[in-house]
């Protein structure tokens, strides 16, 4: 058992992490992160809640990447129709952001 100093200390760590993953799940801002220095091996009662949020970023990382590559093929498909808008006089109405 890790004693209540310890505990306490990856606690607040822990919860600024939570809230740093709630935050950017929800778009905002997330503050810098500066990894603690000189903290105690990782009590075993933590290690369940530290797997979870593990898990939470890396599915926010992932979401993150597919949210880029879409965001990469969308501009990608505005950059096509550069040429096209310099060549006519003509304004585009819509663009079928469906296909």
């Amino acid at each position: 058992m890790a004693s209540p100093e310890s505990l306490t200390l990856w606690e607040s760590v822990l919860e600024r992490i939570e809230t740093d993953l709630a935050a950017a799940a929800a778009g905002g801002e997330v503050p810098r992160w500066d990894a603690p220095v000189g903290m105690p091996p990782l009590p075993e009662e933590l290690r369940e809640r530290t797997r979870r949020l593990l898990a939470a970023q890396a599915d926010l990382l992932e979401r993150a990447h597919d949210t880029k590559a879409d965001l990469g093929r969308r501009l990608a498909a505005l950059n096509a129709l550069r040429p096209l808008a310099a060549t006519t006089t003509a304004k585009p109405v819509y663009i079928d952001a469906i296909s």
